[in-house]
Formats: C-alpha cells, structure tokens, sequence
C-alpha cells in the first residue's frame, strides 16, 4: 500500500430520478416521481472495509404490486449481502436460459428478487446492511440498480443497459415463430431490437451483452435473436407485403439492412434473425422464414428486448465511487484524568479500532487527550467534544459533563478532508440529588415565597374553612422515593405517606393554627432532603370556636374519604375601572348581572367621551377593568375608534380577573373587514370584545385531550373575541398583520415555576402552541401569550420532558424545552433520538408549531407534490402562506428529503422577519467570512444566513456553518429556541 500523497475519501453520486412505479396505460399521464435513491457517505469500519449505513431513499412504503429485483456490484472487492428482511431473496443459483445459467449472484454483483409485500424501508436496509471491502490501492465503484415491475425468473436476465437504454433477455418457449418472439417482446414491456442500417456498431454492442446465449448456425455465425425488421405485416406476421426490409414498428420506414455488409444472403425469406461471430467481434442479419426454429433444427435461443421508455423510467440507478483509506490511522490515543492518572479505554487501543467507551468518577470534571497520527506530515487530528471542536491547546482540558459525553478524533488530510473519525464516549458519573424536588404545589393557597428547588423552608395560609389540603410534589431524579406527613407529637414519626412524583397526596388533616408539612425526598443512594411547609390555619372568632377541628367530613357517620366544604361564590362587584393613563376618566360604564350561574358585567363606551379621551395628546393609554371573574363584554366601540387609536398610538386595554386583553389596534386589516361587510364605513361597523370561560363542552373536551396526551391544563380556557357588526352581520378580522400579546390570569395557588406555555384551544380540545412568557403584573402572575390571532380559545399547561436519551447531550435544555411545548415529538419510550436527520416536511411542521401559526384548517397547498392527504399538508400550506417555505424551481416541495443546513437556516431567517418585520434581510454578507467555510453557502441563502448570524440565532465564530450538511433534531430544537428568545416570544 503506498503511504504517500493518500488519496482522499470522495464521493461521487449520480442519481437518476425516475417516475413512481404503476400499471402503465399509454395515455396516462404519470403524478409522481419515482424516488431518488442516496447512497450517502460511507461509513469506515476499517480502512479497507465500510458500509453504505446512510443509504436512504426519497420514498417509504410498498415499491411495486408485482415486486421486482435490486443489483448492487462493485467493480473490484466484494460485497458480503448481510441480513435481508423477509421477502427478498438473492439469486445464489441464478437464472437458466436454454440451459445456461445467467445472473448468478456473486461476491461482486449481488442480485435479489423482492415481493410485492416489499417496502423501499425493506431495500434500503439491506443496502445499509451490506458490507463492502475493496482491494487496496484501487477505488472502489458501487452501483445499485432498482428495477420494479420486473421479478427475476427462470428465463429472463436482469436488465442491462447501453447508451441510456435498457435491455432484457427472454428465453425461446417451445416452437417460437416470428409472431410469438413479437408477442414475447410486447409481454414483457417492450419491443424486438430494430437496427439500423448505419449503425452496426450499436447492434454489436447490444448482442455482446447478451454474448453467453449464442447457438451455433454454421461457420463462424452463430444465432442471438430474432429482431424487429421483416417483409410481413402484423397481426399474423406470416405474409410477406413488401419486396424491402421494413421495421416491425413503422410499417413504412425501409431499414436498407439488404444493402449492407451485415446482411447474410440465405435466400428471399420473410424475417430476420441476429447473428454474432464466435469472436463476437461482427454481427450479420440473416433471412429466415415464419417457421424459423419450429420445424428448422436452427433456431435463435430467445429474443433480445428493448423496454419500453415508460417502462425504464420506473428504475432507480445511483453510483458512488470510494476511495481506499490510507494512511488515516492513529498511532497513539490516551485519557487522562486532572491528577495526570491514566484513564482506561474499553477495548484497549488498537489503531484499526474506531469505537471506545470510558468511564470516570464524578470528581473527575476534565481529560486530557493525545491523538497522534501515524503520518503527521500527511495527516493533521482534530478533537471534537460533545459536537464542538476543541483547539489543539485545549486538549489538556477538555471539561466534561455528568453522564455521557462524546469524544471524536478525526484524521484529516491537508486539504481538510476527513479521512478515519475515532469516536469515545466517556460517561461521567453523576453526583447524588440528594434528593431535590422541581416543584411542590398545595392544593389550596400558595407557598410563600414561590418555590425554589434549593429553598427548603416555606409558609402559607388558608381559611378556617379549610380542614385538609394535598401537595403534588415533582423530583428531579424520577427514580427517587418521596414521603410527606404532618409533624404530630401524637403519631410520631411513622406517619409517613408515599407520593408518586408529580401525583397528587392523599389529604393531610389540618389543625387550627400552626401545622407542620414535611417532604421528604430520598436518591437512590439513600440520602435525602427535606422541605417544610408551615400552614397556618385561621381560627376564626371567639365565637366560632365550636371545636370543630374533627369534623374531617360533612355530615354523616360511616362512609370513607372526607370532602371539601362548600364555598358561597363571591358577590359581585359593581365598581368598574374605567382609566386614562392611570387616572378615572367616565368614557365607559358597566352594569353586573348573573346569568346561568355566571356573573356578567356588561361595559357600554360613550363614543363622544372616548373621543374626548383619545384628542388629549399622543400614546394615550385606556384601560377597563373588571373586577370579577365571570364573562365581560365591552360595546359602543366603532372600527373607526380603533383606527382612531392606531392614528394616534393610543391603546386601549379591556380586562377582569380571567385576563387581559390589549385590544390589537394598528394589527387589524380594517379594510379586509369593512369588504366582507358590504363595504360598510369604518364608522358604521360596531366592534364587540368579549372576556369570557370558554363553554363547559368546550373546557371538558380539552381536558380529555390533555389527560390522554400527557399534559396538564392549568387554565380553564377562555375566550377572548374581537367581532364586527353591520346590518345584523358579524365577522372577524382573522390574522392580524404581526403578533400581539394577551395575558392569561394564573389562577392562584399555581406555581409559576411550573408553567411550560400557553395554547389556543381548537374547538375539539386540542391544543397549539403559543409561544409564551411569564410575567408578574402587579401581585399577580399572567402568561404573556404572543400570538397573530385577533380571537381565541386560550389556556395555560404544564408539560414537562426529560428524554432519556438527552440527559447527558449538548442539547437536552432546548430538546426538553421545545417538546414541552408540543411543538417536536419524541420517538415513545421516553427517547428523543437527538441525532436523527429532518425532512423539510418536519422541518416546515417544528417551524409553523413553534411559531403558534398551526391551525385546524389550511388553504389548498400550491406545491403539486403535497397530496391533500399528506400529514403535514397544513403545516405546509400554512408556512407557505407566510412565505416561510419555498419550492424546489420545478415547483415541488419535495417533503421527505433530508433538510440542509443552509435551507433550515433560510427558513428560520424568514420566520425571524415575520417576527421582527422592521429587520428586513440586508445584502451585507460580510459576516460569513468569519466562518470557515462561509463561501460554500449557495449565493441565494447568503442574505438569509448572514441576518441570523447578526441576530445571534446563529452563534459562534471561526467555526464551521455546514451549509449543505443534514440538520439533526438537537440542532432544530437549538436554532428554533434561540430564534423564539431572540424575538423574545418566549422566556430566555
């Protein structure tokens, strides 16, 4: 093997996209492409051995109704076939024709046959699987070709192609005439070879490939097959109507075949038939009748077919060359701990050995590391730690996380590219909890101060009323054992009550007074942290005191578990705040009813006062309150009020004790609603604001969707509606022109610290996302929801996530984060898959949920590739009515290809805009230059990086952007949290 002037790894794939496979009818016209096949980058298992482990196609699902075959050859080496999923079958004994065996699957071209059962998943799988070795010093060509609709059989080749054409051999049946060998053509989806005179080149090629079913004629000749030229007519092609050579599929073109060199005199008969020298050097074209091979002891031994171009443009052809890897081995690899002590390697090193693992104590926070190549001056390393590289002057320090961190040691040539990658996952034990809890909610009332994981003493109080209360205690650690009781001289110590993380707490009797609340978390290593809560019951006046303190139940003897006593709902309160810039000001009163059990405070506004109001200078702000809790409803506004406050930046904010709701004033299209009301003036069109619990049906529904999804719902929901009216009609404005904030009351008792979003509640109960951030206005805590809807459902819920499979990955806080938020599933079984690449079609699906533009119903998709059925078919509509996402230029979506970097960065900068309008994507690229391979990103996604790398959604500098490399999950979710907390839509 030469060590010197190493070749590189490169890749070189052609792809051929091809038509979905389906019953061919001449004048249909075809829907769908037939997925591209991508062989991928190879995956080292040593320097002579590799896989094809990213292979994948562009497509799922059943290939083709009838099956069909794969090949995939090298040009050298050998291919070990591997494991193959039930259905597919290699042609170890290959395929007889007249009595020779053909297409025998060998170490270097692997032949199967797959069912119509099969999957492209089935195919791809064992093309992943398949093991390559090559022979040193020679590249390595690998070529897979898909041929649906065809299954191998006992007298019939694989296919086989010259000059973009491909070709078929059948086998004679029995006494095969001219009309059957045309007959034997059409059945297999296509047409006798028919040559022409100026080109025997081409014939000679196409009878080489088929050179091992030659019979012998006489002489030097020997026979092939019958081709398409002939002095007959069809049907019956049996009388001759023509003195000229004609083909078989124009009647009327004459071959001139009679007047070459190929032609073979054997007297005035009807048909042609191919012959090939037994130097398979020369073709000639010999006349023989219709009975050629019936009665003749001469006879061809099958026919040559050429498919049909319909019929070929179902195959999937896809080639990659790879090069032998050499000199790309390390000589040296050692860890060591802070204190210098050596730190084991499992196996132990061996230069041919790519994977390692290593474990070390938690007192352990740093490594060093040694990679040394084996031809330094060939070959430089580079270290990455947990996805990051790490400069060579850092390698002495390389800081390391509790549980699992990822160490590779890449050997790269001087031009950069990568030629073996070591990779060690090194697991850091983790410290003990010591058992800590997240979050510890009462039941009744909340603690003060708020909850604090590391704050271990707390107080509250509640009502005489109140004679028992519950906690939901949640632990950091979910394997940890949590206890809770009431200090009580009388039980003592063994009253211990066990509590399921996250579930509620059976009842804890309360005294008047002072109580005592212990929470007792225990690790799985025995140590244990206590929180207590002090519970300071009212003991009412002296004239309550009636010893009721043992009345745990209302009522009645026997019977178990005891129940809350009822409260008298408050009273109404009339006294309506009506504000302007702080002060009274009269432009609006209010009246408070009762109806169905609900209070209502209907507030009616003086037009001429509200005008009087908004006249007293720019950015006035105006503000009606409600006291209550029950429905408000505001009227006597007009659209041409709300401009009027557009106009002069005023606001005007309408709220009760359920939320708030800064009425969107300069976000409406007025002329959009004064047109789907006949026109109307905007001084015609009355405008209504409604604050209200949504209805009972609609509140039960998204609890049942919340307990069968997982999450908790915090809120009641409720409405906030913004409608018009003219002439007895009523509408609303739909999206607003940029996103506006409502804030949702959190009831009290509801820890703040557990709030992961808000939603909009869809009228089945399911919920959406809205992006969110908690804020305190005055005593109390609200969620800021920023959404572009002008009305809607609205609700708060709590949705924690800790992955099993990010707990110890550089991305486990925005992973937990943006799942939380339902706006990326995990895989089931608590896993995330972190690393797993995205489709545009996920991609566009994470951007429209994280964004709160999801809705029920889209408009119809403008890409012709996304089907109505499709599942993301929303998703997509709706980020292509903002303009989010873009079509490939044939106008195709193309939603199951892996996303790039460079597209998913173009999104997100397109997102950012509808966000920050006023920051507009500026020509300035300037800032690319900072990044190693800046220049590679494709000229009309430039703009779109650059203004993500000057927001700082993309971060760092000197290293690299990879713009045409895939996106992984982790990646998504970090780029979709730092775009939300940079537009500041949700909590930093």
């Amino acid at each position: 093997m030469k060590l010197k002037n190493r070749r590189i790894l490169s890749v070189l794939m052609a792809i051929v996209m091809v038509l979905t496979m389906m019953p061919f009818h001449p004048s249909q016209v075809r829907a769908a492409a037939t997925p591209a096949l991508d062989p991928g980058v190879p995956v080292r298992l040593s320097e002579l051995t590799y896989q094809l482990s990213n292979a994948k196609f562009e497509r799922t699902g059943a290939v083709h109704a009838t099956g069909g075959y794969f090949t995939v050859a090298v040009n050298n080496g050998s291919v070990d076939a591997g494991t193959l999923a039930s259905g597919i079958t290699e042609l170890t004994n290959g395929i007889k024709i007249s009595g020779i065996t053909t297409d025998k699957s060998t170490a270097t071209n692997r032949i199967f046959n797959f069912t119509s059962s099969n999957t492209y998943e089935d195919i791809q799988a064992a093309i992943q699987g398949m093991t390559f070795k090559q022979v040193s010093g020679q590249t390595q060509k690998v070529t897979v070709n898909v041929v649906p609709g065809a299954p191998l059989s006992d007298g019939k080749t694989s296919a086989r192609a010259y000059d973009g054409r491909y070709f078929v051999y059948v086998a004679r049946q029995n006494s095969m005439t001219f009309n059957d060998a045309v007959t034997t053509a059409t059945n297999n989806k296509g047409h006798l070879v028919e040559p022409a005179a100026n080109n025997p080149a081409e014939m000679l090629a196409i009878a080489s490939m088929f050179k091992e079913f030659k019979t012998l004629y006489s002489g030097d000749w020997n026979f092939i097959s019958y081709i398409g030229a002939t002095k007959t007519t069809g049907p019956a092609w049996s009388t001759s109507s023509d003195s000229l050579t004609h083909y078989v599929s124009n009647a009327s073109q004459h071959t001139g075949l009679e007047a070459t060199s190929n032609f073979v005199a054997n007297g005035a008969y009807d048909h042609l038939t191919l012959l090939l020298d037994t130097n398979n050097n020369k073709i000639g074209y010999l006349a023989v009748n219709n009975t050629h091979g019936g009665t003749s002891a001469y006879k061809d031994p099958g026919v040559i077919v050429e498919y049909n171009p319909d019929f070929t443009s179902d195959f999937i052809t896809a080639t990659t060359e790879v090069d032998v890897l050499e000199g790309s081995l390390l000589k040296e690899l050692q860890l060591k701990s802070e204190d210098g002590s050596g730190v084991d390697l499992a196996p132990a090193f061996d230069p041919s050995q790519t994977h390692y693992t290593a474990n070390v104590p938690n007192d352990v926070y740093s490594i060093s590391i040694n990679p040394a190549a084996q031809y330094p001056e060939d070959t430089e390393v580079r270290v990455n730690l947990n996805g990051v590289e790490v400069s060579a002057g850092d390698w002495d320090k390389l800081p390391l996380e509790e549980g699992k961190n990822t160490v590779t040691v890449g050997v790269y040539d001087k031009n950069g590219n990568l030629l073996n990658e070591y990779t060690i996952e090194i697991v850091r034990e983790k410290a003990s909890t010591g058992g800590k809890l997240t979050s510890l909610v009462p039941s009744v009332g909340s603690l003060e101060p708020a909850f604090n994981p590391d704050r271990t003493t707390y107080t509250m109080s509640v009502g005489k009323s109140v004679y028992e209360m519950q906690f939901t205690p949640t632990s950091l650690d979910p394997n940890a054992k949590i206890a809770i009781r009431v200090v009580d001289d009388v039980y003592g110590d063994d009253d211990w009550q066990e509590v399921a993380s996250g579930s509620l707490s059976d009842p804890l009797a309360l005294n008047r007074g002072s109580n005592t609340i212990v929470v007792r978390v225990t690790d799985e290593d025995g140590q244990y942290s206590e929180y207590t809560v002090t519970v300071y019951r009212s003991s009412g006046s002296s004239s309550d005191d009636d010893d009721d303190d043992d009345k745990g139940s209302n009522g009645g003897g026997g019977g178990g578990g005891s129940t809350t006593t009822p409260t008298t709902p408050e009273a109404p309160k009339g006294n309506l705040g009506v504000t302007l810039n702080g002060n009274d000001n009269p432009f609006a009163t209010g009246t408070v009813s009762t109806s169905n059990g609900r209070t209502v405070t209907s507030v009616k506004v003086d037009q001429g006062k509200l005008n009087d109001a908004i006249s007293q200078g720019t950015g006035q702000k105006l503000a009606i309150h409600s006291p209550n809790e029950g429905d408000m409803t505001v009227d006597g506004l007009t659209a041409d009020t709300l401009k009027q406050l557009a106009d002069k930046g005023a606001s005007l904010e309408i709220s009760n004790l359920l939320a708030i709701y800064p009425v969107p004033v300069g976000k409406i299209n007025l002329s959009s609603v004064a047109s789907q009301l006949d026109n109307a003036a905007l001084s015609d069109i009355g405008v209504r604001i409604d604050i209200k619990r949504a209805s009972e049906d609609v509140i039960a529904s998204a609890k049942s969707k919340a307990a069968a999804a997982g999450y908790e719902l915090l809120v009641d929901p409720v409405d906030l509606d913004l409608t018009f009216t003219h002439d007895g009609q009523t509408v609303r404005s739909g999206q607003l022109n940029e996103y506006a904030v409502k804030y949702i009351a959190l009831p009290a008792g509801v820890d703040p610290n557990r709030i992961t979003t808000g939603v909009v509640v869809n009228p089945d109960g399911s919920v959406y996302h809205l992006p969110t951030v908690v804020t305190k206005i005055g005593d109390r805590y609200f969620a800021q929801i920023n959404d572009l809807r002008s009305s809607g459902t609205y609700s708060v819920i709590w949705n924690p996530q800790d992955f099993d499979d990010v707990r110890s990955h550089w991305g486990k806080e925005d992973v937990n984060n943006i799942a939380a938020r339902l706006d990326l599933k995990g895989n089931g079984n608590n896993t995330f898959a972190p690393n797993r690449s995205v489709t545009r079609s996920e991609f566009a699906e994470i951007t429209v949920l994280g964004l709160g533009l999801m809705r029920q119903e889209a408009s119809q998709v403008s890409f012709p590739d996304v089907s109505s059925s499709a599942w993301y078919k929303n998703a997509v509509s709706i980020a292509d009515e903002y303009d989010i996402v873009r079509g490939y230029k044939d106008g195709n979506f193309y939603g199951d290809k892996q996303i790039t970097r460079e597209q998913a960065f173009a999104i997100i900068a397109r997102a950012y805009r509808l966000i920050q309008s006023e920051d507009a994507s500026g020509e300035d690229t300037s800032v690319l230059a900072q990044y190693a391979d800046g220049a590679k990103v494709s000229n009309w996604a430039k703009a779109d990086v650059a203004q993500l790398i000057q927001a700082g959604i993309i971060q760092g500098n000197g290293a690299k952007l990879s713009p045409q490399a895939t996106m992984t999950r982790a990646e998504v979710t970090a780029l979709i949290a730092r775009m939300l907390k940079t537009a500041n839509l949700i909590d930093q």
